[in-house]
């Protein structure tokens, strides 16, 4: 048989391409260690497809679309980026194995597809991809989509902006000089003779977060949040350490609900609060930079919308795996 797709537990559809006619289908579950369950679930389907294709956006050796978190290779894939520069890593300008030091989160916005007028339409998005370096670890691939009709305004480009603010609250932890955020130390300075803490907190008050200003969209939305989140280590303090980005939203009539660990996704909500949890019992992070990335498309695979404009966006959250794309595919066909 031949591999179609891999999807996380709870998918209910995909975009894998199937020619029409009788086919045969094999599905088995994969345990965290990469093991197949032996006896797959088979399942016998007989695929129609009435639908006529109107555009199509295929990217599989260059990509025109925007990269953010993504470095098209010479070979014709986007590979994550990495905060080491290519030429410290290999010498050559581009990264050939494992990239140390990912990026936490990569995205690639593909070029936006104009229909001449609003038209109703299926939609669908495939992504092509592989582990860097034939890893094993399980990356998160989010195809997302955005739409709109034709005068409305194009509100993809979304909104960025530091998290760290002096208008933020502190708690156990405070805005250094350098503009970043540390926990505070169990000791005064003077306790240990000096002035400030300036490169590292011998002992740090083990419970500590950031929380940053409220966020108000203005309007009940379906918005995309991701925390482009950056840490570094404090000088003898370990590197074990680790600092949780953390939500929490309401609707304008919603009442909070509580704080809960973030990568990526969407919520619906007008006010947003980002939070940032310490560790430090095992080691302390100093929490270097935190960008807010929120914006308008919506987690999309497979269905039917109306409207004259759409363009897709893959988000990558690397830190559960580096992932390299090797093919894009946005389609607008109609019955």
């Amino acid at each position: 048989m031949t591999l179609l797709t891999q999807v996380q537990k709870g998918t209910s559809s995909t975009s894998a391409l199937v020619p029409a006619g009788a086919r045969l289908f094999a599905i088995k579950a994969v345990d965290t260690s990469g093991n197949e369950s032996t006896n797959p679930l088979y399942i016998q389907a007989t695929l129609f497809n009435d639908y006529t294709q109107l555009s199509l956006i295929e990217e599989d050796e260059y990509f025109y679309g925007t990269l953010d978190g993504f470095n098209q290779h010479y070979l014709g894939y986007l590979v994550p980026d990495s905060t080491i520069a290519a030429e410290d890593l290999t010498g050559t300008g581009l990264p050939e194995g494992d990239i140390p030091s990912v990026v936490p989160t990569s995205t690639y916005t593909t070029p936006e597809i104009d229909l001449g007028s609003d038209a109703t339409f299926r939609a669908w998005i495939l992504v092509n991809k592989f582990l860097v370096g034939g890893g094993t670890g399980q990356s998160n691939v989010q195809t997302k989509l955005f739409w709109r009709k034709d005068g409305e305004e194009d509100s993809s480009a979304g909104e960025r902006s530091s998290l760290i603010t002096e208008e933020g609250t502190f708690f156990n932890c405070v805005m250094h000089y350098t503009g970043k955020v540390i926990p505070l130390d169990s000791n005064e300075t003077a306790s240990y003779g000096w002035e400030l803490f300036d490169k590292t907190v011998p002992t740090p008050i083990s419970s500590c977060y950031y929380e940053a200003p409220e966020k108000d969209f203005g309007a009940d939305i379906s918005i995309g949040v991701i925390a482009e989140v950056t840490t570094t280590n404090a000088v003898n303090n370990g590197t074990q350490g680790t600092i949780q980005h953390e939500i929490d939203y309401r609707t304008s009539s919603g009442s909070y609900d509580g704080f809960e660990v973030w990568a990526s996704g969407t919520v619906q909500a007008r006010y947003l609060k980002n939070r940032f949890t310490w560790n430090n019992t095992v080691g302390m992070k100093i929490l270097s930079g935190a960008i807010s990335n929120y914006d308008s498309f919506q987690p999309f695979t497979v269905g039917l919308i109306t409207a004259r404009y759409i363009k897709a966006r893959i988000v990558v959250d690397n830190t559960v795996g580096n992932t390299i794309i090797d093919s894009i595919k946005l389609v607008a066909e109609e019955p």
